[in-house]
């Protein structure tokens, strides 16, 4: 997937197109397995590049994006739980005997969506963890500034090959801002740079020693304008390219690294990227997690776990937001996208539409259009970059990628801006306008004028258009939204009807509880008694059955001792019946006759 990226992000865009999902769930860009980070940048290509008006931004802004944890953990602000689902996982990791007996995955799996329990609810056994992003999430930072807000510190090489760059750093008397600027430009992938610092007249700033790209400074005597410390910066410069960083700006990582590559093409001597503005107020929560919408689920609250399936928790994003370190006591609130327009050399004759620290420009086409008084006029008090695009743009074509390498910062109310707080209540602001308007006079010709206007008109149309359907999209989810907590309320109070009965339930419960172990009780007391009147019975039967033998023997016993007597008896009877016999009873009879021996 690594290799064939482009091909990836192209299917990926067809697919989202023709499918128009509502969720995409996909790898986290922290994974072990390359495979699974490639999806995620070639993911990220799709959705950096998507910009209104084109053809599918409208099924991008409706895509919530959730990342899944598999191999790595990350900082989750969503999640699910799955305790229903965890026999149906170990169903089918049961198909994998052989990756199995090489590494227990399902180990692995089970037990993640056990530790993400720590924060949920006992009866929760299982729980899995995702990052939610928005379409703007992409759109509105670089791949290595979301890596960080994801909890990743981004794998960045090194890149010395390719075009020297020079970048131009205007400061005044601005030493913080400046070290914040100086600081992003360390960060860079892209080390065959140069940075020339241009202090326009202030107090000499102290530069950073050990910086990692070469350092040139250019202290001016008195204060000469954004022009001027412009035109100073140049000749100081000696990179085949140049671009600019005002200092109270910032670039990702990549930036320059994109710049260069884009400058590098054949034909291109001119090229732009894109710039998130970031707008900052004092006396904010500063710090990670502050900024209006720069949690990816656009909410700082804890859900309702008793409601639904699944435990559906939000938790605050705890990861770094900023691409550098924040000011102290400043926050950024909102963070948009308003600079994304492809070239346009007609748009460009009426209003600039690219921010300066956004270009790198070929060394010789710069050149090229100086004149006597130099690069940049310095009659000009600002618009001096718009002056110079304009110049630029009757001798070459500017090359536009739509990806955000940098950010743009806005201070309110600090008066750090040029314009201040808003531009059109500057007194000279239409009046210098008006003069460049008059020193391209030349080329706003009917032609142009009337093409840029067309322009003008259709993307305002366009974005109105655009702007009426989504309110009334947001309508409909308001109304949607108002009918689900209509019937989250109702719900809740049938949910706390139930837990009333429920309480009533558990007090019956108990209660016959209660009865069952006095029962139980009675039970136990019972087979005690039965128990004993068993060993008692047991005892009596023992004794009569040793009476029963007893009888037997006085049974046997008498037998004999009658058929003893039936014996004698019929030895009797045998006698009496003899002579012998008969005359012992004369005998005895007449004995008896003399009264001595009657009896006998």
């Amino acid at each position: 997937l690594t290799q064939a990226r482009e091909k990836l992000a192209r299917g990926l865009r067809d697919l989202l197109l023709e499918e128009r999902p509502d969720l995409l769930v996909a790898p986290s860009p922290l994974e072990v397995s390359e495979d699974h980070r490639a999806a995620f940048a070639a993911l990220f290509d799709v959705l950096t590049e998507v910009r209104p008006g084109d053809p599918w931004a409208a099924v991008a802004d409706d895509l919530e994006v959730l990342l899944d944890e598999v191999n790595h953990p990350f900082y989750p602000n969503l999640l699910v739980d799955v305790s229903a689902q965890v026999e149906a996982l170990e169903s089918a990791m049961a198909l994998y005997a052989s990756q199995q007996e090489r590494h227990d995955y399902l180990a692995a799996a089970v037990g993640l969506r056990r530790f993400r329990t720590l924060t949920l609810p006992p009866g929760v056994q299982a729980a899995e963890g995702y990052v939610r992003l928005a379409a703007d999430d992409f759109r509105h930072h670089s791949r290595s500034q979301l890596l960080r807000r994801l909890g990743a510190v981004p794998e960045l090489v090194a890149v010395e090959n390719g075009p020297r760059l020079s970048v131009i750093v205007r400061t005044k008397d601005r030493p913080e801002l400046l070290a914040e600027a100086l600081a992003s430009l360390a960060a860079s992938t892209y080390l065959h740079a140069q940075v020339v610092v241009v202090n326009d007249g202030g107090e000499p700033p102290e530069l950073p020693e050990d910086y990692p790209l070469e350092l040139v400074r250019v202290d001016l005597q008195e204060n000469r304008g954004r022009a001027g410390a412009a035109n100073a910066g140049v000749a100081a410069a000696d990179g085949e390219a140049v671009c600019f960083l005002d200092d109270d700006d910032l670039v990702a990582p990549e930036h320059l690294e994109t710049l260069a590559g884009l400058i590098s093409a054949a034909g291109v001597r001119v090229a732009y990227s894109d710039a998130a503005v970031g707008v900052y107020e004092l006396g904010k929560e500063t710090g990670k997690g502050s900024e209006k919408g720069e949690t990816p689920s656009g909410d700082d609250t804890v859900g309702d776990d008793t409601v639904g399936d699944s435990t559906d928790i939000l938790q605050k994003d705890t990861n770094e937001l900023l691409v550098g370190v924040q000011r102290s006591g400043w926050s950024r609130r909102e963070l948009r996208l308003p600079y994304s327009r492809d070239f346009d050399p007609d748009v460009l004759l009426l209003d600039n539409y690219i921010p300066f620290h956004t270009l790198v420009f070929e060394r010789g086409l710069l050149e090229e259009v100086a004149g006597a008084q130099g690069l940049f006029d310095e009659d000009l008090p600002f618009f001096e970059d718009w002056d110079l695009l304009i110049r630029l743009s009757r001798r070459t074509a500017f090359q536009h990628l739509k990806r955000v390498t940098c950010e743009y910062r806005h201070f309110r109310g600090g008066a750090h801006h040029v314009f201040g707080e808003q531009p059109r209540r500057r007194a000279d602001f239409l009046e210098v306008k008006a003069r460049v308007l008059a020193k391209h006079r030349d080329r706003l010709d009917p032609e142009r004028l009337a093409a840029a206007v067309d322009t003008l008109r259709r993307e305002a149309v366009e974005a109105s258009e655009a702007a009426a359907s989504r309110a009334a999209e947001l309508a409909r989810q308001h109304r949607r939204r108002v009918r689900a907590e209509d019937r989250y309320h109702r719900l809740n109070g049938e949910v706390e009807s139930l837990r009333g009965d429920t309480r009533d339930l558990r007090r019956s419960v108990a209660e016959k509880d209660a009865e069952i172990e006095r029962l139980f009780a009675e039970e136990r007391r019972l087979l005690a008694e039965e128990e004993g009147l068993r060993e008692a019975l047991e005892s009596r039967q023992q004794a009569l059955e040793e009476l029963h033998a007893a009888n037997r023997d006085q049974e046997e016993h008498l037998a004999r001792t009658y058929a003893e007597i039936e014996r004698l008896g019929a030895q009797i009877r045998s006698m009496e019946e003899a002579r012998l016999w008969r005359l012992h009873a004369w005998i005895q009879a007449r004995r008896g006759g003399g009264g001595e021996a009657s009896g006998s």
